[in-house]
């Protein structure tokens, strides 16, 4: 019988629940994982997959404004298109807002928790905490079961409670494209 210690992944990246998410998917992306333990110390404390980012950020309601959603506009001296000047077609921008003259470039390259979503957040608020974990000697068939019952990509491999390796779906589908399972 094939064990989950035949399979298992034994250097496991894993991730630190204060890191950004922007600093989690460039470990991920480095890795070419999909998910990943978060330990704090030497105790898993969850996990983190691109599906828990994903599902977060579209919950999310976006982008801070930098003004408020009313205005107050007051009294807008507004130029008809008979009395504007038409040589001097951005005085109109100009006069209408008051940050219009700031340097656009800037803005544009400001990398700030308001412009960068995975800055703003960070391994912990998006981490599922529930861990799904076999010990080493868990059959090949149960961790595959085990996945499928809890709808999870990976179990964690874990010995007298520390964080010895881990099976992902794609570990399994390896065994079996092996004809070892």
């Amino acid at each position: 019988m094939l064990r989950v210690s035949d399979i298992m992944t034994a250097d496991v990246s894993t991730l630190d629940p204060s890191h950004t998410l922007r600093a989690a998917l460039e470990v991920l992306a480095d890795r070419g994982i999909h998910g990943a333990p978060v330990v704090a110390g030497d105790t898993v404390v969850g996990v983190l997959s691109l599906t828990d980012i994903l599902t977060f950020e579209a919950s999310e309601p976006g982008v801070p404004r930098h003004r408020p959603d009313n205005p107050d506009w007051g009294e807008m001296d507004v130029p008809t298109a008979e009395e504007a000047d038409p040589s001097d077609d951005a005085t109109f921008f100009v006069e209408m807002w008051s940050d219009s003259e700031s340097d656009v470039v800037g803005r544009m390259e400001e990398e700030g928790p308001e412009w960068d979503f995975l800055e703003a957040h960070t391994v912990a608020e998006v981490m599922t905490r529930r861990v799904f974990a076999l010990t080493p000697s868990a059959s090949v068939a149960d961790a595959a079961r085990y996945m499928v019952d809890g709808g999870v990509h990976r179990v964690l491999v874990m010995d007298s409670g520390a964080l010895v390796g881990l099976v992902s779906a794609w570990d399994i589908v390896r065994a079996v494209a092996d004809r070892r399972l």
